[in-house]
């Protein structure tokens, strides 16, 4: 038997009968389906057999019978982790929901738990070696020919040193061997972590442990996972209660060192929730070394002048993990890196000759096509653009960035003929934007980097193949993005950021607009005055004013503020005013709630939306359920995780729904795509979303509610962003207090960043 700790009876491997037995609460949905089955074939990975992970295999059922009416034969597909594949087993699946594939052949989705009773005999350890990596036919008979009891498997697992005796090619016994040790330490240590973090997170951990660590060096050491990242902090620390070890000394210390890194970044995100959308996210880029040691004696009940801690920052620095730069700065290496190289590259960039031109002939006569006059500092943000190899234009709505856009891309092609023009930003959302105001094709970073959503773009090597880049957005770029973005510019490439610093910061570490601003090198244009805006509209206006700290705000039809004392009366007053908008002509789209807060409070958003809901669509119709959401044709939802061809945050509008199994989503920028019933998971409703949320996106209302409940949250930048997504009105429910509070509240949290610093410097030794 091999199994876990004592304690934890979550499973029982045993190689003649494989059995199973997943914690009660990793059943994560109420309604499962249960089928006995054999395998047929693997399907997905095609080639390896040796990971742990994501699978999709080919299963026939015993009986015919158990598989759903839309089924056309016995067989049928399932997905989940780590997946029985052995075609000589007896396999009885859990799965979340039987579902049509793409294909029309159904599907099990998510199985989350499963027994397999594998017949003992040569047959079944045939048929198991031959999907090892790299063992061929004869080999397979070869290793089988050398054991001798009636449970080959058993006898190889108990001795695996019988494969080398069986094969005569020294480096074909060695690859089969490593083989079959690496999936069988990949099920120890998935099924070891299972019960303590979940399937995902035991995905991940096992496939960064097992190629350096046994399950009974993570048992003793668990911390040591920790340090490098392969397992959440939490989960070593839930490891080592479990198996008696002290957290307060050796690989301890240094995995809490590396935690307090992590969280004072935000990058134990990863791991963990961070409350609503970010908002509790420290974003620096490095601690000092005494704040690292108070944090880790925090942490641990040491005193932050405790020897070891000292003792395992120096370890740390030693072995690579850190970096401390000028002696008291404390960084991971790869932000370090990333701050010391985002910075060599843009150096690099701006060292590029720019042939210096009076472009106010070519302005003027824009301006005449265009049938309009830029004002002064227009003209000179135009001239700065064009005239830079880098620079940044920063202003408020209502400045008439856009306008200047237009104008640098148009001028540009004039002078540029052969050179190409590439608009991104950091979101689906903020490209579509850009898009629709430039009448230019835009994308987002990640697209131009050529990595998908969700992935590290470190991991890009693109070089861009453009002679002007414009970055729309630049107050939601993060460090990392910044340093993939600035690898990827060529030398020559004249490039222009945009952005507002009076927004909130990026979700990751850093703070870029703004140090970029303070680093003093870089040429700026800023735009102050507010030029355009619809004929009545005071929201341009009243943005200028909650950036000065004004709470005097200019109240109009395009501006309404009504008082509401309480969740409850905050709550009948968003349906009055959503009912308003929608009957005046608005849709689902040109409306949203925006709320400071997610959960707690009746006006969170996942409290308002099924109100909403029944307010905005008609709920009589065909429906689709998973767990306790609910979803209708019409329903506006937001995509709540990266996958594939769409990205977390992207809004869209179900369109159709597939008998139960999967709905249709129109993104309204050319995207139609289906989705499965079990990738539901990672929708909600999107008719109200939280005000971190709503970067990069614009509507025509912008209904708003702030109440004294929500003050903790409340900051200038969070009301100045909420604000400032609405194109056409805005109505703000809540208290004249809360209101106030906000404007007046100003972010203390400074996000602890060198870039500037380091920049300047970089800057002044290269001239």
């Amino acid at each position: 038997m091999r199994g876990g700790a004592k304690q934890r009876e979550n499973k029982i491997v045993l190689w003649g009968e494989l059995f199973i037995r997943f914690s009660p609460h990793l059943l994560e949905e109420k309604t499962m389906v249960k089928i006995q089955c054999r395998p047929v074939r693997k399907l997905y990975p095609p080639a390896k057999e040796d990971e742990v992970g994501f699978m999709v295999c080919l299963y026939r059922a015993v009986d015919a019978a158990e598989l759903p009416a839309f089924a056309e034969n016995a067989e049928f597909a399932a997905s989940g982790p780590l997946l029985p594949y052995c075609s000589k087993a007896t396999v009885t699946l859990i799965g979340e929901a039987w579902e049509t594939g793409k294909d029309g052949k159904p599907s099990l989705s998510n199985v989350s738990s499963w027994t397999e009773s594998v017949d003992a005999g040569k047959t079944c350890a045939y048929t198991y070696l031959m999907n090892l990596n790299g063992c061929e036919q004869g080999e397979a008979n070869r290793i089988l020919n050398k054991t001798c009891s009636e449970n080959p498997l058993h006898e190889i697992d108990e001795d695996p040193a019988i494969i080398t005796r069986s094969v005569s090619n020294k480096s074909t016994a060695e690859r089969i061997t490593k083989a079959f040790l690496l999936r069988r330490a990949k099920k120890e240590i998935f099924f070891y972590l299972l019960p303590f973090c979940g399937k995902k997170k035991a995905t991940i951990a096992a496939e960064a442990a097992v190629a350096a660590k046994s399950l009974t060096h993570i048992r003793t050491d668990p911390f040591q996972l920790a340090v490098t990242r392969a397992l959440p902090y939490t989960v070593a620390a839930k490891i080592a209660k479990a198996n008696n070890i002290k957290c307060d000394s050796g690989t301890a210390i240094e995995a809490a060192v590396v935690e307090a890194l992590l969280q004072s970044e935000g990058a134990s995100m990863a791991y963990a929730a961070a409350g609503d959308d970010s908002s509790n996210v420290s974003g620096n880029t490095y601690l000092t070394v005494e704040e690292t040691k108070k944090k880790v004696g925090d942490m641990l009940a040491l005193s932050k002048d405790d020897v070891n801690i000292v003792y395992a920052i120096n370890r740390l620095l030693e072995s690579g993990v850190c970096m401390c730069a000028k002696g008291k700065y404390l960084y991971r290496t790869p932000t370090c890196l990333a701050e010391y190289g985002t910075c060599d590259e843009l150096a690099r960039i701006m060292s590029a000759d720019i042939e210096e031109v009076d472009y106010s002939r070519e302005i003027e006569c824009l301006e005449n096509k265009k049938k309009m006059r830029l004002a002064p500092e227009q003209r000179a943000a135009v001239n700065v653009a064009l005239s830079n190899a880098f620079s940044l234009l920063i202003g408020g709505p209502g400045c008439g960035k856009t306008t200047i856009e237009q104008f640098i891309i148009e001028i540009y092609r004039r002078h540029h003929k052969e050179e190409k023009v590439l608009l991104v930003a950091p979101t689906g959302k903020a490209a579509r934007r850009m898009s629709d105001a430039t009448n230019e094709p835009a994308c987002t970073i990640h697209k131009a980097l050529g990595v998908s959503a969700g992935v590290e773009v470190l991991e890009s090597s693109v070089s861009l193949d453009a002679g002007l880049i414009i970055v729309d957005e630049c107050s939601m770029i993060d460090l990392q993005v910044m340093f993939a973005l600035s690898k990827a510019i060529k030398t020559g490439t004249q490039v222009l950021l945009v952005g507002d610093t009076n927004q909130l910061p990026s979700v990751g570490a850093g703070n870029v607009l703004s140090e970029l601003i303070s680093s003093g090198v870089i040429p700026i244009a800023k735009l102050e005055t507010v030029y355009r805006q619809k004929a009545g509209s005071t929201i341009a206006a009243n943005c200028a004013r909650i950036k000065r700290g004004y709470t005097t705000l200019e109240t109009s039809d395009t501006f309404i503020f009504r008082e509401a004392s309480s969740q409850e009366e905050a709550v009948q007053k968003i349906i009055e005013a959503y009912k308003d908008e929608l009957n005046a002509g608005l849709t689902n789209n040109d409306i949203y709630l925006l709320s400071p807060y997610r959960n707690s409070t009746p006006t969170g958003v996942n409290q308002i939306n099924p109100v909403l809901q029944r307010i905005a669509n008609d709920i009589s119709g065909e429906s689709i359920k998973y767990g306790n959401k609910v979803f209708y044709i019409g329903d506006k939802v937001m995509v709540s995780a990266n996958r594939g061809e769409v990205a977390n945050g992207d809004i869209g509008f179900v369109t159709a729904i597939r008998a139960n199994k999967g709905i249709t989503v129109d993104f309204k920028d050319g995207r139609i795509l289906d989705f499965t019933k079990s990738d539901l998971r990672d929708f909600e409703l999107a008719f109200g979303i939280t005000i971190h949320k709503s970067q990069g996106s614009e509507a025509k209302t912008c209904i708003i509610v702030l109440l004294d409940e929500h003050k903790a949250m409340l900051k200038r930048n969070l009301i100045y962003t909420a604000v400032s997504r609405a194109k056409n009105k805005v109505i703000i429910i809540g208290t004249k207090a809360a209101l106030d509070a906000s404007i007046l509240t100003e972010d203390a949290t400074k996000r602890q960043s060198r870039l500037g610093e380091i920049l300047r410097d970089t800057i002044k030794a290269l001239s």
